[in-house]
């Protein structure tokens, strides 16, 4: 139930805990705002409450962060809270736009999440090196409809190592595609390359509340991994639980005839304790359920 806290990944956290719109990790500035702090927040003490056109804010980054270097990024995660109090078509989200130079020539850059059809759509153009097919613009939807009133958490993620851009909506996977030569794993990686440093508008025609928006530098596994295993082995107030706690990876996709040759492990068992290593593989994980296939 607290706020994210800011780590080695973070780019940008805006929490709102300090009653104001300020980034916790201190390397964006707030250029304007006009949103309102508010106490019913999805996670900690404090959210941002949007009322349409014109009452969102702008951030700029420092160099070094994503939106404040031009040149090679990497991978990226930009995830939030979202309450909205209407789903009206054409409401923003996030609105970024920039250029680069290709050939001596400017070309347009435009990352924006945007309600379609009571759900978000990112729309990412011209961000991926060498990408040309739909004009270099990658469009990611939603599948759930948003419901006014209702908190739901949303994730964009992108890893530089598989080429691969997936949403999700409370966890559950809403889009994914490969931005590679050949459409899936295994092709020539697009490597995602940021133009000229700009300002990024977040919410700037949002009706409604937002919270804990947060941009990391990496894919999220990272910290995902330290997050899941203290949160499964720590209970009372730092306790540990007598009946241990276990953490379980994202699902690696691999080509079609790969087989699992040993793993690799880095852990410390203490007297007394004990780590246990279980794997398990099918063709479609989509399909999967908590028993099926059988963990070995």
């Amino acid at each position: 139930s607290t706020s994210r806290k800011v780590t080695a990944y973070t780019d940008l956290l805006l929490s709102f805990e300090k009653g104001q719109v300020y980034d916790d990790s201190g390397r964006y500035d707030v250029t304007s705002s006009s949103c309102r702090i508010v106490p019913d927040a999805a996670r900690g003490k404090a959210a941002a409450l949007f009322l349409g056109s014109g009452n969102g804010f702008l951030i700029s980054g420092e160099q070094g962060t994503i939106f404040g270097t031009e040149g090679w990024s990497g991978s990226f995660v930009i995830e939030f809270w979202l309450c909205p109090a209407i789903v009206e078509n054409g409401e923003t989200l996030l609105s970024w736009r920039s250029s680069r130079n290709v050939a001596d020539y400017p070309l347009y850059q435009m990352m924006s999440a945007v309600f379609t059809g009571s759900h978000l759509e990112w729309n990412l153009t011209n961000i991926f090196s060498g990408y040309t097919d739909n004009n270099g613009e990658v469009v990611i939807s939603g599948i759930k409809n948003l419901i006014p009133g209702q908190w739901s958490h949303h994730s964009l993620v992108y890893s530089q190592d598989t080429g691969m851009i997936e949403y999700r909506v409370d966890g559950i996977l809403e889009d994914l595609k490969y931005i590679t030569s050949n459409k899936r794993e295994g092709g020539y990686i697009y490597p995602l390359f940021i133009g000229c440093p700009s300002a990024v508008e977040i919410c700037p025609n949002y009706t409604g509340k937002l919270d804990d928006f947060r941009i990391l530098r990496s894919d999220g596994t990272e910290e995902d991994a330290n997050f899941f295993i203290a949160n499964s082995l720590v209970k009372d107030g730092g306790k540990y639980d007598i009946d241990g706690g276990r953490f379980e990876t994202h699902p690696l996709m691999v080509q079609e005839g790969s087989s699992l040759k040993r793993i690799r492990a880095e852990f410390s068992e203490p007297p007394e304790t004990a780590v246990q290593l279980f794997v398990r593989s099918g063709e479609n994980f989509y399909e999967w359920t908590e028993t099926y296939p059988k963990w070995i």
